[in-house]
């Protein structure tokens, strides 16, 4: 018999413009939107979130009011969501999730427990690497009605990753001082998952793409509780379709090869990721954006590749660019830079007010830099599948939408 059951949801990353694209911002939302539609439906006793609610610690007003209307929804529904704090969106002061609480039915979870049905849920916001080794992480005991813990966390943990520099599960669970029954995480954007020590442990996956590399359906987790155990299901999301394509080009080729190549399978209102590679010609990285458009991709990233050998910076021909800005644009996004660097870039590049003096400009953008520093030291901001997760999580069964 069930009698619990919570719907594990993690990297919403809300606010995302990938792409610098509207499309993509509003497609974050909506994924999140289908999430606690999936929530609703269930008619689950709660949400919990393992961070990375928002893609940036300063999100706009419309990112925060979308999000206050999702919330509002759950809480029409009677269903309180829990969460913690991922490493995207971590600030020095009030932190994003008890705003979001202000205007919602949610509640920050920490090392007293919170009781749901059976569930004792605790949590720990994400931790930067440098501070790990001396961040406590001892629990309070369970209340006495409670027969299963859960431990979230927004780290990346071997296991259920293999491979990389991962902190290890093993520890935390000899360190927590409490008996645990789960440790739901988040930060890696892949589901995976495994039994450490009696304890199962998951990755929910998220629920879009911030990479590339990133080819796998998105998820979420419905975790159920009986008779003091764990039983996950699952969920995929039904998210738009996100194509890589790679087109090598010979010293003769040029649009008509691409768009040849385009015509091979159906990109009807997607998004595109365009790899050009090979020869350079005559054709041009915007050429080939508009291509994938009237191919009908609704959103197109161009990574022009072609011609690439190791140069000295002497030998470059500048005016083989036709649009500097665009070619600047083009490689940050391929690096897939965080949040604070795409937003110093902007200010920098179109922001008019930025003083064109160094000391002014540095003062200017102090707080973002600082912000910018911060992160250095912590994990990776991006972390996807490539981090060292396994295959889709063979411990469930997977539900397409």
């Amino acid at each position: 018999m069930v009698e619990t059951q919570i719907l594990h949801v993690s990297d919403t990353h809300l606010g995302y413009r990938q792409y610098r694209s509207d499309v993509r911002r509003s497609d974050f939302r909506d994924n999140f939107r289908k999430a606690i539609e999936r929530a609703i439906d269930e008619d689950v006793d709660a949400v919990v979130h393992t961070g990375d609610l928002f893609h940036d610690s300063n999100p706009s007003i419309g990112d925060l009011d979308d999000c206050g209307e999702l919330f509002a929804r759950l809480g029409d529904a009677e269903i309180t969501t829990y969460g913690i704090v991922g490493n995207h969106e971590r600030k020095r002061d009030t932190g994003l999730l008890d705003l979001v609480g202000r205007m919602g039915d949610v509640e920050h979870l920490g090392r007293e427990p919170k009781l749901v049905g059976d569930v004792a849920l605790y949590g720990i916001d994400a931790v930067p690497s440098r501070s790990w080794d001396t961040t406590p992480l001892e629990l309070a005991e369970p209340p006495a009605e409670a027969n299963v813990t859960i431990l979230c966390l927004h780290q990346s943990f071997t296991p259920p990753l293999e491979s990389g520099d991962h902190h290890d599960l093993s520890e935390v669970l000899d360190s927590v001082g409490i008996e645990l029954d789960g440790v739901a995480l988040g930060h890696i954007h892949k589901p995976a998952s495994a039994e450490v020590d009696g304890t199962e442990v998951w990755y929910a996956g998220s629920t879009a793409r911030t990479q590339k590399s990133q080819n796998s359906p998105r998820t979420v987790q419905l975790v159920e509780t009986c008779d003091g155990h764990i039983e996950r299901t699952q969920i995929g999301l039904d998210t738009r379709q996100f194509e890589s394509i790679t087109v090598e080009f010979g010293s003769d080729d040029g649009i008509g090869h691409l768009r040849s190549r385009l015509r091979q399978q159906s990109l009807d209102d997607a998004v595109v990721a365009l790899k050009l590679t090979g020869e350079r010609g005559a054709m041009t990285a915007n050429e080939a954006d508009t291509a994938a458009r009237e191919a009908g991709a609704a959103v197109v990233s161009v990574d022009d590749k072609r011609g690439r050998v190791d140069l000295d910076t002497g030998d470059i021909d500048v005016q083989d660019v036709e649009d500097h800005g665009a070619v600047v644009t083009d490689q940050i996004e391929d690096e897939e830079f965080g949040p604070v660097v795409e937003r110093v870039d902007d200010r920098i590049r179109t922001d008019g007010s930025v003083p064109t003096g160094t000391t002014g400009a540095a003062e200017e953008l102090r707080p973002d830099l600082e912000v910018a520093m911060e992160a250095a030291f912590d994990e990776s901001d991006g972390a996807t599948e490539d981090d060292g997760a396994t295959g889709d999580d063979e411990a469930t069964t997977e539900v397409d939408e």
